[in-house]
């Protein structure tokens, strides 16, 4: 006689088993890296590849709403004068704050 396995259990298996898939993946890029001569070239185009994921994650949220877009141009001003916390405390602040005014307006945050 075959027993049934409680949902419970299989979402935690399937949990573990995508962690695991998950960390292999990550330090098998290490691993194989060790085997691996890189040209300059190479190595500079995988230095560049955070920056461009973070823009890639970034830019679609920038240009989704009035609010988002002011906030962007205004961050991007006081990125180059002040350090990197500070500007992302204003940014939050702005972005939160164009967003309570609009509402309050009663204007609608969308292009």
């Amino acid at each position: 006689m075959i027993e049934q396995v409680s949902a419970d259990f299989l979402i935690a298996v399937v949990i573990i088993a995508m962690g695991f898939v998950t960390y292999i993946t990550r330090i098998s890029g290490f691993l194989l890296i060790r085997y691996v001569t890189l040209s300059p070239l190479i190595h500079k185009v995988l230095e560049t590849i955070p920056g461009t994921i973070l823009i890639a994650i970034i830019a679609p949220a920038v240009f989704s709403g009035f609010a988002e877009t002011l906030t962007a141009g205004l961050i991007i001003l006081l990125f180059r004068f002040l350090p990197m916390i500070v500007t992302l405390g204003i940014g939050i602040a702005t972005v939160a704050g164009l967003r309570l005014a609009l509402i309050q307006m009663g204007i609608e945050n969308t292009w």
